[in-house]
């Protein structure tokens, strides 16, 4: 019953937040004279969705990262922003509730909006799903490692006393822009957490299934994650029907990538996803066929929290 207070009680509140309380400020911005080419830096450094283009103080449209993949693929040569910018898109104001923001980025699939002043127009923030959740919190004031690192007593797999697995999750990532990049190894981080799982656990599970969702996308047009857990171990398999890996040994040398441009365009596919996925790992095992695809084992155990 306390959960389920606790959850309406955060849910009443989110609806009394404001936009203006969580969007990011310091984002970089264009104008319409940049060149394209320009844009490389602000695309590698900055995780939001779109870059602004502005007209003095004004917003005049937007450069997506879709459209600066398609620009870096095509013929085209280097343009200004404003021959290529978006200028058909929704703005947030300061004063609209973050439930808004939820309705639009999630239900209508968009990953960022920027916020202008409603009586102005001038460009005041974006607000994109990649932060969105840390502003929440931080106005929530939730401290979020009391609520991570709980005692081993309400890990739940403490209560199971089958020796078998007790619990298989699934979770599939669909062929999508590398920025959409992280969503499901947050779903497993969050699910893990609710577990009760030790933070230090999760973090682990998270970076491992992070890098390998990364490769799925930049190689493979997605796959299938199946997370297994049981008294003692996590085990996660990611498995995909991409082109194969023709020398397994070779790619598992730190700095060895077969990127493709875009990819290594966008600061990904440096040669250290395998290795970091590795180091995650108590075992760590890769198989993979040419033109068949790719299987990932990795487990972590979980005596800590089972003892």
């Amino acid at each position: 019953m306390d959960q389920i207070r606790i959850s309406q009680s955060v849910i009443a509140r989110i609806y009394e937040i404001r936009v203006e309380r969580i969007m990011r400020t310091d984002v970089a911005r264009v104008g319409q004279e940049t060149m394209m080419s320009t844009l490389k830096a602000i695309v590698k450094e900055n995780n939001y969705a779109c870059i602004p283009v502005l007209n003095g103080s004004k917003l005049v449209g937007q450069i997506s990262i879709e459209g600066y993949i398609d620009w870096l693929s095509s013929d085209i040569g280097d343009v200004p922003v404003g021959q290529l910018m978006e200028v058909d898109y929704r703005t947030l104001y300061p004063e609209e509730p973050v439930v808004t923001v939820v309705r639009e980025l999630e239900l209508v699939g968009l990953r960022g909006l920027p916020v202008i002043d409603r009586l102005t127009g001038d460009f005041l923030g974006v607000v994109c799903r990649c932060t969105m959740m840390e502003g929440v919190l931080a106005e929530l004031d939730v401290d979020d490692d009391k609520v991570k690192d709980r005692k081993s007593e309400d890990f739940i797999l403490n209560s199971i006393e089958s020796e078998s697995s007790i619990m298989t999750l699934n979770y599939n990532v669909e062929a999508k822009p590398l920025e959409y990049g992280g969503e499901v190894s947050s779903s497993i981080r969050s699910d893990l957490y609710r577990l009760g799982l030790s933070g230090s656990t999760v973090r682990r599970a998270a970076i491992a299934a992070y890098e390998a969702e990364m490769n799925l996308l930049s190689y493979a047009s997605g796959g299938i994650f199946t997370l297994k857990l049981n008294r003692g171990l996590l085990n996660l398999e990611i498995e995909d029907s991409g082109p194969g890996i023709p020398d397994v040994e070779k790619a598992m040398e730190p700095g060895y990538s077969t990127a493709p441009d875009w990819v290594r365009e966008l600061g990904f596919g440096a040669g250290m996803g395998l290795q970091n996925i590795k180091s995650c790992s108590d075992n760590f095992s890769i198989s993979s066929r040419v033109g068949v695809g790719t299987k990932l084992i990795v487990d972590i155990n979980l005596e800590e929290q089972c003892a």
